[in-house]
């Protein structure tokens, strides 16, 4: 997550646990990248922020995350469709998604050209009637207001999957035992942050997700992320 104000910008530090983080730990910039003020790197998204800032100038906050629900989507190459009121009161259209980027554009500066390829998805799309994106074979970048504005609240999040045709059910995590909520809905897929891949603790889970036979999908996920942390984190720095 990233906030700006001016011709700066204050973003997390790389590296740096979310809950051991604290606001001297935020690292200011201009707009060119150059370090203002703080005692670590940017985050390693920090160019992908610039590039959206330096073309939508309305924006002044953005989120960068890896939720579940829509990473699948971003997975799929799928875009979101607006099928409901909740998706309806934050965003006034489908929800897209970008193309995906070639080898170089991998290889060479993936994050600024992770935004210019943003970008280039919302040339004939209002940036801030649609605030938000699918990076293809990735996750979410969502903008906003504020830094707060960029972040939808998990009920609104859960309610517009409820209304895409491609999903059966939206359902809370009650518990942390997996295999618990499988026996209560026999599911077939398991999607999980890669992560749990090769854990000890998880080596068991999911040996018993084999003996039924359930398939499990890991997803690309970025240790120590808590938007909730770094926007409290932000909200305190604004404060002062």
């Amino acid at each position: 997550m990233s906030a700006r104000d001016g011709d700066c910008i204050v973003i997390k530090p790389s590296g740096v646990e979310y809950d051991k983080m604290k606001v001297n730990d935020m690292v200011v910039l201009d707009l060119d990248g150059n370090k203002i003020e703080g005692k670590y790197n940017p985050s390693s998204d920090t160019p992908t922020h610039l590039e959206l800032y330096k073309a939508f100038p309305k924006i002044k906050g953005i989120t960068h995350t890896h939720s579940s629900h829509a990473t699948s989507f971003a997975q799929a190459g799928c875009e979101i469709e607006a099928l409901g009121a909740t998706h309806a009161d934050y965003f006034y259209g489908n929800i897209p998604i970008t193309r995906n980027l070639d080898d170089c554009e991998v290889v060479e500066n993936y994050e600024k050209n992770t935004g210019k390829a943003i970008i280039e998805t919302f040339t004939n799309i209002d940036y801030m009637a649609i605030p938000g994106v699918l990076i293809r074979s990735h996750g979410v970048f969502a903008w906003g207001k504020s830094a707060s504005d960029s972040v939808i609240p998990f009920e609104e999040r859960i309610e517009i999957v409820r209304n895409i045709k491609y999903v059966d059910a939206a359902i809370p995590q009650e518990e942390l035992d997996k295999f618990k909520m499988w026996e209560k809905l026999h599911f077939d897929v398991l999607f999980v942050g890669d992560d749990w891949f090769n854990a000890p603790s998880w080596k068991e889970m999911e040996a018993k997700f084999n003996e039924v036979d359930v398939r499990i999908v890991y997803f690309p996920y970025t240790k120590g992320t808590s938007s909730t942390i770094l926007n409290d984190t932000l909200i305190k720095l604004r404060e002062q």
